[in-house]
């Protein structure tokens, strides 16, 4: 099954459940990955960890960095610093990438 409720996604199984959270920048971030839970607010699960950075940026009321924002699809050249899920070349030869989420429906 899955839901949306607090701008996450539910995927459940039987016995497990993977949540997806739209950040307010637009990107999609793992919140929770294990035994199945209810439909509820994931922001106990936010890394309470903050380091000095260089170039912070506030997202869901949070001061973070980009590199310790748990992508769930990363990509190249914004400062997440993890292995890229995708990298694309414009014309220009600049590799940076940001992915937004736009809609969905659920059938």
């Amino acid at each position: 099954m899955i839901a949306f409720k607090n701008n996450c996604f539910y995927l459940n199984t039987a016995n497990t459940c993977y949540c997806i959270e739209i950040a307010e920048n637009g990107a999609l971030l793992h919140r929770y990955y294990g035994k199945r839970i209810a439909a509820q607010s994931l922001d106990y699960f936010q890394n309470g960890v903050h380091r000095p950075s260089c170039f912070p940026v506030c997202i869901n009321g949070c001061v973070t960095t980009y590199s310790e924002l748990p992508y769930e699809y990363g990509a190249f050249g914004r400062g997440d610093t993890r292995f890229p899920s995708f990298k694309i070349e414009d014309d220009n030869g600049r590799v940076v990438s940001e992915l937004k989420y736009v809609s969905h429906k659920i059938t």
